[in-house]
């Protein structure tokens, strides 16, 4: 009787090590997890676009960039109804941004973001890292804009 008491304890005790090893290799890898990773908008080596200037037109209305980061938006009727309260005709401040993460570049930004101070609306659009001085693609998550718009810069 003693002696299989003894085994008992003996197969707990392996039991018990594994777990605590396996236990032991979780909490690492959970740790490892947590060191800090560059997770900004990529550097695409090349200098900095100018910011965008004047009209762009696009299947869902224009953009008019102006200095200072603002931006008069005009949407199509279609457009601005779908985005129901949201001021149209307005002027916005903008931002292009990567991901959640903050501003950057918008030959490498991940979304375009538009803000209405008096109204406290925020419009957030995918945008498409291949923007250009001359051309930006934005797409929208709301129903029936399921392609993006291109808007392309129109000279005056």
């Amino acid at each position: 009787m003693v002696i299989l008491s003894m085994k008992r304890h003996k197969r707990c005790g392996m039991a018990c090590l594994g777990l605590g090893l396996f236990v032991t290799l979780l909490l690492g890898m959970a740790l490892a997890g947590c060191q800090p990773r560059d997770d900004g908008p990529p550097d695409p080596g090349t200098p900095e676009p100018p910011d965008h200037m004047g009209e762009f037109f696009g299947e869902c209305g224009t953009l008019t960039f102006l200095e200072n980061r603002m931006v008069h938006v005009g949407f199509s009727e279609h457009f601005a109804g779908a985005l129901q309260d949201s001021p149209n005709n307005a002027d916005y401040s903008y931002a292009f941004t990567w991901y959640s993460f903050g501003l950057c570049r918008y030959d490498v930004a991940t979304e375009f973001v538009l803000y209405h101070a008096e109204s406290e609306t925020n419009l957030t659009f995918a945008s498409d890292p291949a923007a250009t001085e001359s051309r930006i693609s934005l797409k929208s998550a709301l129903e029936g804009f399921d392609e993006p718009t291109v808007f392309t810069k129109t000279e005056r």
